[in-house]
C-alpha cells in the first residue's frame, strides 16, 4: 500500500472515528494535546477498539496505533484496521502467532517516530473492565529509549481515558492528556542495562498514567463514586469543571476503596445512608441542587413559556428523527440483548452493529424514496434523513433535560418547607460523614 493510501486511510479512519464518538459519547478533553514532532502516546485501555476512535476524535493529528496482530487477519475488521496506519503487534498469548515479527513492529514504530509522526500504544497490553490500571508492559518503554538512542527527539504523552458509563449511549468519556515527558536521562542507564532503565522508564509511565485516570472498582464503588461526588458537589456549593470532578473522582475512589477494605462499617453505614437518602429524594421528585432555593413560580412560568417556544420546533424534529430512525436503533439494542457481548467489548459491538443498522437502513431509505420520487426524492433522502437524525438526537437530550428540571423545579414548589429541611439535614449528615471517613483515612494513612 502507498503512503499516499495509507494517509488517505487514515483520514477517513480519522473522520469515522469523530463521527462515532461525537454520536456515541460526550466528549471532554482536558491538557494541552499532542506536541509537535516525533511523539508515543501511552493510554490506559478500557473500551477496546472504541478507545483508538475516542483518541482520534480528541486530537488534531494523525495517530498510528499499535494493535495485535489477529486484529489485522482474524477480524471482520481487518481492512479497516489496515487503512489506518495501524501497526501490527505480535502477542505470546495469541494463538500461531510468531513473535519474532516484533522485530518489524519496533523497526516500523522508529521509522514513523523518525518521520515526526505520533504513535499510540496501550501499554496495559490488554483491553479490560477492571476499573484499575493493570501491570504495565515493557514494549513502550523499550520503543521509546531506542528511539532516543537513535537520536530521535521523542516525547512521552500519558492520557488517561475516563468512561463515566461506556456501554451507555451519550455517556460522556474525559480524555486527560498529561505533560510531555522523556526518558532521555535514563539512556546512560540503558547503555549501561537496558533491563533497568526499561523498568525505571515504565514506572514513570505508570505513575503518569496513574495520576490521569479514576480507578474505581466496577462492581463495588463506581456508582457510589458519581453518586457521592455529586452530592458533595451539591452539599458543598462547589465548582463543577471537568478538571475538578477528575481529580475529585480519583479521591473518592481512593478513599471508598481504602474504607471498604479497612473500615466496612463505614462504608456500609454510608452505602446504606445514601441509598435511603436516595429512594426518598426520587419518590419525591427532587435534586441535590434544588433543596436549598425553590425556584420561585414567576421562573417557573417564564422557562414554561420559554421552552414552549422553543418545543415548538424540537419536538417535531425529535418525532421526524424518531420515526426515521427508530428501527435501526431498536434493533441494535435487540443484537447487543442477543450476542451478549463481555465488558469491554459491548459499546465496541454497540457502536459497530449500529453502524451496519443504520447504514442498511439509510440505503433502504434512499431506494424507498427513489422509487417514489426518482433521483431528486434519492437526493433529498439522501441528504435530509441523517441531518433530522443529529439534530434529533440533541433535540432529544435537550427536551429531555428540560422535562426533568420542569419536574424537579415543580417538585420544590409543591414540597412541604419542613420536607426541604429534613432533606438538607440528611444531605448535610451524608456530607459531614463523608468528611469524617476522610478524616479516618488520613489518620489510617499516617499511622501506617
Amino acid at each position: 500500500m502507498s503512503s499516499g493510501k495509507k494517509s488517505l486511510g487514515n483520514r477517513l479512519i480519522q473522520v469515522l472515528s469523530w463521527l462515532i464518538t461525537i454520536i456515541f459519547y460526550r466528549l471532554e478533553i482536558i491538557g494541552e494535546g499532542i506536541p509537535a514532532g516525533p511523539v508515543l502516546l501511552v493510554m490506559n485501555h478500557p473500551n477496546a477498539l472504541l478507545d483508538p476512535a475516542v483518541l482520534w476524535a480528541g486530537t488534531r493529528r494523525p495517530i498510528r496505533f499499535l494493535a495485535k496482530s489477529t486484529l489485522f487477519t482474524r477480524s471482520p475488521l481487518g481492512l479497516l484496521v489496515r487503512y489506518s496506519g495501524a501497526i501490527p503487534v505480535y502477542r505470546h498469548r495469541d494463538e500461531g502467532v510468531d513473535v519474532s515479527k516484533n522485530i518489524a513492529t519496533f523497526a516500523a514504530v522508529h521509522q514513523a517516530l523518525a518521520r515526526g509522526e505520533t504513535v499510540g500504544i496501550f501499554p496495559e497490553g490488554i483491553s479490560h473492565s477492571r476499573g484499575h490500571l493493570e501491570p504495565l508492559r515493557t514494549g513502550a518503554a523499550r520503543m521509546a529509549l531506542e528511539a532516543l538512542q537513535e537520536g530521535i527527539p521523542l516525547r512521552l504523552v500519558p492520557v488517561g481515558i475516563n468512561y463515566e458509563r461506556k456501554t451507555i449511549f451519550r455517556s460522556r468519556v474525559t480524555l486527560l492528556f498529561g505533560a510531555p515527558f522523556s526518558g532521555a536521562d535514563l539512556l546512560e542507564i540503558f547503555r549501561a542495562d537496558p533491563a533497568q532503565a526499561v523498568r525505571l522508564l515504565t514506572e514513570r509511565i505508570t505513575d503518569r498514567l496513574r495520576s490521569l485516570i479514576v480507578e474505581v472498582d466496577p462492581n463495588f464503588d463506581a456508582a457510589l463514586v458519581e453518586r457521592v461526588d455529586q452530592l458533595y458537589v451539591a452539599a458543598r456549593d462547589l465548582t463543577d469543571t471537568s478538571r475538578d470532578r477528575i481529580e475529585r473522582k480519583k479521591t473518592i475512589a481512593r478513599g471508598l476503596e481504602r474504607l471498604r477494605t479497612h473500615n466496612p462499617v463505614l462504608y456500609e453505614l454510608l452505602w446504606l445512608k445514601m441509598r435511603i437518602y436516595d429512594r426518598r429524594l426520587k419518590r419525591f421528585g427532587l435534586n441535590d441542587r434544588i433543596l436549598e432555593n425553590p425556584v420561585p413560580v414567576s421562573v417557573i412560568l417564564g422557562f414554561i413559556l420559554r421552552e414552549a417556544g422553543y418545543g415548538l420546533f424540537l419536538w417535531p424534529l425529535c418525532l421526524g428523527g424518531f420515526l426515521i430512525w427508530a428501527v435501526p436503533y431498536y434493533a441494535t439494542d435487540l443484537c447487543i440483548r442477543i450476542i451478549k457481548p463481555s465488558p469491554e467489548m459491548t459499546a465496541t459491538v454497540k457502536a459497530l452493529a449500529g453502524g451496519v443498522f443504520h447504514l442498511f437502513w439509510f440505503g433502504l431509505l434512499v431506494s424507498w424514496a427513489a422509487a417514489l420520487g426518482g433521483w431528486r426524492g434519492a437526493a433529498l433522502s439522501f441528504i435530509m434523513a441523517p441531518l433530522i437524525g443529529v439534530l434529533a438526537l440533541f433535540a432529544m437530550e435537550r427536551e429531555t433535560e428540560t422535562a426533568y428540571t420542569l419536574k424537579t423545579f415543580w417538585a420544590a414548589r409543591l414540597a412541604r418547607r419542613e420536607t426541604l429541611v429534613r432533606f438538607l439535614k440528611v444531605r448535610n449528615e451524608l456530607a459531614e460523614l463523608l468528611e469524617e471517613a476522610h478524616r479516618w483515612l488520613q489518620v489510617a494513612a499516617s499511622s501506617n
